[in-house]
């Protein structure tokens, strides 16, 4: 893979089955093994694959990434979160942020 580290914000793998009818555990599965470390950040009502030892959460470390959960955020968050009126909002958004630039450092920087 050209990519060497993969960080999605709020994902929406339960599109593999709501359009497609395939697997979303499936589709975490295949893209793990074969891609780059990723790192999903999850908003409290994203996929529950991704929530305490599920499948999409283990699949994601067995690709040297991870999910960071974020219970207090809905879907969407990062990219159209209210940061001026909402302190949770802008607390998280903050915490993304720098827990993406800190996996991409040690991902990239570590090669």
């Amino acid at each position: 893979t050209p990519f060497q580290a993969m960080v999605g914000c709020h994902p929406a793998t339960i599109l593999e089955s709501a359009m497609h009818g395939g697997s979303e555990v499936e589709l975490l599965e295949k893209a793990s093994s074969k891609a780059a470390p990723m790192l999903f950040l999850c908003a409290g009502n994203d996929s529950d694959v991704f929530h305490d030892d599920k499948p999409g959460k283990l699949a994601l470390e067995t690709s040297g990434g991870g999910v960071s959960a974020y219970p207090d955020m809905v879907h969407g968050w990062v990219a159209r979160g209210d940061t001026t009126s909402d302190d949770k909002v802008q607390r998280d958004v903050e915490k993304a942020m720098s827990e993406m630039a800190d996996f991409f450092k040690t991902k990239l920087l570590a090669k």
